[in-house]
């Protein structure tokens, strides 16, 4: 899952729930990708309520993200 990602666009790694009343995720997504260098995001079945619906895999993607990007890591 940076503007809202689940609606949680908010970091470079996103999901946005298709289902939202919210967003339009599949336009969200489109937009992103041309404006976010190395944007990871994707549309996601639910709805704005995506992080409560499907915890298991936001977490899992952000984790995945923020592991990847960590600066301590890089040493």
């Amino acid at each position: 899952m940076t503007a809202g990602v689940l609606g949680l666009a908010a970091v470079a790694g996103s999901a946005m729930a298709r289902q939202s009343t919210v967003t339009n995720a599949e336009a969200a997504v489109d937009y992103a990708r041309a404006h976010v260098p190395d944007i990871q995001i994707e549309a996601c079945e639910g709805t704005h309520s995506l992080p409560f619906e499907q915890p298991e895999r936001i977490s899992a993607c952000l984790t995945e993200f923020m592991d990847a990007h960590d600066p301590a890591a890089a040493g």
